[in-house]
């Protein structure tokens, strides 16, 4: 299964298949045109003729996909760099190449990838060792294969990453399993994010001081005017909680396996394989797949898949079609139904997903933050003291300051030790309100008290 990511066709790739389909529309008749054009002789003319000796012709692709109405496009290469299988008389060995690949899709979504892949054919049991079972399920041998690759493309919300991708390979003929694991190389991206307030809580608060200034009487030391400032401060206070989430956009980890069957009977002349797959990429991007390709030429390749998606894609469908065009062989071989074996499959790339799969993520913090507003008044009033010798700008503590207020209501006023005033207009005594008189009135009316006894005792 290709990724379902592709890239704009090559001008120069079209022109070359159509030659190609043109040159086996004149050659059809020719009865033995396959066998004939997988001739050691014309395999080796082709590829000496075009490449260097110690370069293997590589096999270029393309493949166009359709996703309910999305197309994309993809162009890669399969290159040999060290091909002991690919020697004519060879019917084991190894392969090694490289598998780069670029891809395009509507919305102005790009990817490339650069793989290394290596692939083993082991020789076919000999008959006299084997069941006739095995035998027929290994007539062209099998193959062991692994492969790495590197993947870097873009997101619909601009952002780039990479990923790191490994896989294995196991197959013969009519079965082949592959799996494969991807790594994210990059840390999630942020896109957006919500902040919301709310107000916990609301109080408020009042507080009051009082300051004076002297202004003596002249002629005067018993009693003195005063300056009363009266500073009234009002709070406000509000606690808020906000709470912020944060969306980002993640590259996830994942996985995919799979199984494909090769239909016995019709492979004499065409390639007709099905697909049953799983995959896990992370979040909700699980499921199963099922799916056909379909070879009628060596170099054409249909396919339709089924997506059993639960994620938030739902079931879909994805219909592709593609080329991969092997340099190394004749045109008439790509282009004359007709059986293919495991080696030459082993050049075909290999079966991955190269989009790099993303997912959103959603973190929640909250705080708590106080605002206070204070608001002053400052209004000012007459008081007087009396019974005071007055010395200065103040006043000593205990004094007594009488006045009336802006409102109309009266205010005693004590001057304390650190200077500050202090309201003591009401005392409560055994829920009897009385007026504290002040300290030399006190000394007064102790003293006439006094003498009024002495008095009494003295005439009786």
């Amino acid at each position: 299964m290709r990724s379902p990511v592709t890239s704009q066709p090559k001008t120069h790739g079209l022109t070359l298949l159509v030659a190609l389909l043109g040159y086996n529309l004149l050659s059809a008749q020719e009865p033995t045109i396959a066998q004939a054009a997988l001739a050691a002789p014309v395999v080796n003319a082709t590829n000496s003729a075009l490449f260097s000796p110690w370069l293997n012709a590589p096999l270029v692709g393309s493949q166009w996909e359709s996703d309910r109405g999305l197309n994309q496009g993809s162009f890669y290469l399969v290159q040999p760099l060290w091909a002991p299988l690919l020697q004519d008389e060879a019917n084991s060995g190894s392969l090694v190449f490289a598998q780069p690949e670029v891809t395009w899709s509507e919305g102005d979504r790009w990817f490339a990838s650069l793989g290394l892949g290596f692939r083993h054919l082991f020789a076919p049991p000999k008959e006299e060792h084997t069941s006739k079972f095995l035998g027929w399920l290994l007539q062209d041998g099998w193959f062991f294969g692994a492969n790495v690759f590197g993947d870097m493309g873009n997101s619909p919300r601009g952002f780039e990453y990479q990923q790191l991708g490994a896989g294995l390979e196991l197959g013969s003929r009519w079965l082949t399993f592959r799996a494969n694991h991807y790594w994210p190389l990059d840390d999630r991206n942020q896109y957006a994010s919500i902040t919301r307030s709310q107000i916990v809580s609301r109080s408020k608060s009042s507080s009051e001081a009082y300051s004076y200034t002297v202004s003596p009487l002249p002629n005067r030391t018993d009693i003195s005017d005063v300056n009363v400032y009266w500073n009234q401060t009002y709070r406000a206070r509000t606690t808020t909680r906000h709470t912020t989430t944060d969306f980002f956009e993640a590259p996830q980890k994942g996985w995919d396996a799979e199984a494909m069957a090769l239909v016995p009977g019709l492979d004499r002349h065409l390639d007709l394989r099905l697909l049953a797959a799983l995959y896990d990429y992370g979040q909700d991007l699980r499921g199963a797949r099922f799916g056909v390709e379909l070879r009628p030429i060596p170099a054409l390749v249909l396919s339709a898949t089924w997506f059993e998606d639960a994620g938030p894609t739902g079931d879909h469908w994805l219909a592709g079609v593609g080329f991969q065009i092997p340099l190394s062989a004749a045109p008439k071989t790509q282009l004359t139904p007709r059986t293919r074996s495991l080696k030459e499959r082993l050049l075909e790339p290999v079966s991955r997903q190269n989009q790099i799969q993303l997912g959103d993520e959603e973190e929640t913090r909250s705080d708590i933050s106080e605002r206070q507003v204070a608001k002053n008044k400052v209004s000012s009033f007459k008081g007087q003291v009396w019974a005071q010798s007055i010395n200065g700008k103040t006043f000593s503590p205990g004094t007594m300051i009488y006045g009336t207020k802006p409102d109309g209501s009266s205010i005693i006023l004590v001057v304390q030790k650190d200077g500050s005033l202090k309201d003591i207009s009401g005392s409560e005594i055994y829920g009897i309100i009385v007026v504290v008189p002040e300290p030399s009135r006190t000394l007064l009316l102790a003293f006439g008290t006094l003498s009024l006894l002495l008095r009494r005792r003295r005439l009786s």
